[in-house]
């Protein structure tokens, strides 16, 4: 810290250094007294405007340069965060920071199932924990999926992580000269300690676990975080930022380059586009966490007797009854599809997004209908005989069915693949006329099922 410097008798200065040095203690003293409302603000919770240029831009931009000149780590605002700045490794022997994000980076963060509720009625809650887009989730019963177990030893999230990421962040932590900083941009410090035991369920560690103040944008927050580690570690060499959102990359390569072309700073900044990855939670869990924001909901109205609000519940609105294929058959159909059939999809399946989820019946819901084929839950197997596609915007297979199951439909058809752009319809596929016969012999099991929605309505 710099008032240690100050004390120390065996630093010497000459005039040039303590002028620098008087003008950043200045400076930084100015800061701190502001940088004490801001930390009370954000433990409060407060609705309140962040100025970015306050504590990290303007300041770091400003004194690099000067601290540079110096030689030695100058006081910095990166106590505002929940961790312990005494961990953090020594300042002197750091050369370098790796920053991942922890959201869609390394983890694989659960977002809405669009087949399962309607998500403009999701926005409908207005409870105090609310659904916002792809951090609606974030409780302690999300993480824990209602088991009995603790968070560190539930298994559901094993499968949930970026292989790569993990072994990165686990050889930065092994560095002695690299500092490793996990930035948790869509979740506040609620989650903090569900963060720690998730994270410890896979042997990850960071030197930092750094999460958003709820008032603060997230563009914002990436970019305080950082310049805030850079100006704590002031003789850091490299920084290496990976993370799926572009547009907060791109920003720091424009600051690293501003930085180089003024000879601000030598600092080799790199950053790495990754993949954004997600995962959707099970369809029970996340119906039982939408039930209870709703009772969190109408607890409120109650409580409050708020005259602008209604209470809600929760409906289901159904579709039609179609044929759900198995995961294991939907896995080996788009295989084939893909790697045997020749002359059916093209080379470049970039811009297809494949389907291969069911086959349609009707559209509505006849109960008669329902059981002639044996009612729900029934299973049934077909074998395909065509396939085909219409110009070039969607790719179907044409089934044969038992010669004893009730004939609902005209042939039975599955949507395998449709262009990005392309919006199809279950009577769609009756427009392809170029049918051609299958190499080979294929099989398709599917369960009778009725395909609804679910919503959230006033009571």
């Amino acid at each position: 810290m710099l008032c240690e410097y100050e004390n120390d008798p065996k630093l010497e200065f000459n005039a040039h250094e303590r002028d620098v040095l008087s003008e950043i203690v200045v400076n930084e003293n100015n800061s701190q007294e502001s940088l004490v409302t801001t930390k009370e603000k954000i433990r409060a919770h407060q609705s309140t405007e962040y100025e970015l240029d306050t504590f990290s831009v303007k300041l770091y931009e400003d004194k690099i340069n000067l601290a540079s000149k110096i030689g030695r780590p100058v006081l910095d605002p990166i106590s505002r965060w929940d961790f312990d700045v005494e961990e953090l490794p020594y300042a002197p022997i750091v050369k370098i920071i790796d920053f991942y994000e922890f959201d869609g980076t390394l983890f694989k963060s659960p977002v809405l199932n669009d087949e399962l509720f309607r998500r403009s009625s999701i926005h409908m809650i207005e409870s105090g924990a609310g659904l916002r887009d792809i951090d609606w989730w974030n409780f302690h019963e999300a993480w824990s999926c209602y088991t009995n177990e603790s968070v560190r030893d539930n298994k559901k999230w094993k499968d949930c992580w970026s292989l790569p990421i993990r072994e990165l962040m686990k050889s930065s932590k092994q560095s002695d000269t690299t500092v490793c900083v996990l930035i948790c941009s869509l979740r506040d410090a609620e989650m903090y300690n569900d963060l720690r035991e998730v994270l410890a369920s896979e042997d990850i560690a960071a030197d930092a676990i750094i999460t958003r103040p709820k008032h603060i944008p997230t563009a914002d927050f990436k970019k305080i975080v950082v310049l805030d580690f850079l100006h704590y570690y002031s003789m850091c060499q490299e920084v290496n930022i990976y993370d799926w959102d572009k547009e907060f990359l791109t920003s720091m390569d424009q600051l690293f380059l501003k930085w180089s072309n003024n000879g601000d700073s030598m600092i080799d900044g790199t950053t790495v586009i990754t993949p954004r990855l997600y995962s959707h939670l099970d369809p029970l869990i996340e119906r039982q966490l939408v039930e209870n924001l709703i009772d969190e909901h109408n607890r409120r109205l109650v409580e409050f007797q708020d005259q602008n609000l209604d209470c809600l519940t929760v409906r289901q609105s159904l579709l039609g009854t179609v044929y759900f294929l198995t995961q294991t058959t939907r896995i080996e159909v788009l295989k084939h599809c893909i790697e045997n059939q020749k002359d059916f999809l093209p080379d470049d399946t970039d811009s297809l997004v494949f389907e291969c989820e069911e086959i349609y019946i009707s559209l509505n819901n006849s109960q008669s209908a329902i059981k002639a084929l044996g009612g729900i839950g029934a299973q049934i197997r077909f074998g395909v005989s065509h396939y085909g596609s219409f110009d070039d915007q969607f790719y179907a297979l044409k089934l044969l069915g038992d010669k004893e199951l009730p004939s609902l439909t005209k042939s039975p058809i599955l949507l395998i693949a449709r262009h990005t752009d392309a919006i199809v319809k279950p009577l769609d596929c009756d427009k392809i006329t170029n049918w051609q016969v299958m190499d080979d012999l294929l099989l398709v099991n599917t369960v009778v099922g009725n395909k609804g929605y679910l919503k959230v309505k006033k009571m």
